[in-house]
């Protein structure tokens, strides 16, 4: 983080990495300078386009006191809030795309062996798991997909992960 500045032996090893990744792995690289990685590297990626941490600040309130709920293991809250407004498609791509932020600093503080402030209680395979969630959501709402349902299906899971009643 960010492979756009790997030398290039880095990008070498990062290439022979993606063409034979370890089974059962997913790797998340951030690049803050998409054209300026080779196009052997590109070709092997999806691209999901995020924002800068400027769309935290955009964030509305409600959506804030939703994800700050969610980080803390509180899930009750949010999904009640969730069921009960009506979100727009700009709502849901806040709040998805604040929950990816969230999750992204927690992970990279596991990584570091540093304590997250969010999600203090997971560790790094659910972290990773709900990021590649939280990914396949932002995907998911450029289709005609029940957002709700995507994401209370992934509160419901990190909940669960607080509570001790899942390891997903």
């Amino acid at each position: 983080d960010p492979v756009d500045r790997l030398n290039p032996h880095g990008r070498d090893a990062l290439l022979k990495t993606l063409e034979e990744p370890p089974s059962g792995s997913h790797l998340v690289l951030l690049a803050d300078r998409l054209m300026s990685l080779p196009a052997t590297l590109r070709s092997r990626c999806q691209l999901v386009r995020v924002t800068s941490t400027a769309a935290a600040s955009s964030e509305t309130p409600e959506i804030r006191a939703i994800l700050d709920s969610v980080g803390q293991g509180r899930i009750q809250e949010p999904l009640a809030l969730l069921q009960s407004s009506k979100l727009s498609r700009d709502a849901w791509q806040q709040l998805g795309m604040g929950l990816a932020q969230r999750l992204h600093r927690a992970l990279q503080a596991s990584l570091l062996g540093h304590a997250a402030t969010r999600f203090p209680w997971a560790h790094q395979q659910q972290l990773c798991d709900w990021y590649r969630q939280t990914i396949q959501f932002l995907r998911a709402l450029s289709g005609n997909t029940n957002a709700q349902l995507l994401i209370e299906s992934l509160m419901i899971k990190i909940w669960q992960s607080r509570a001790g009643r899942s390891h997903a």
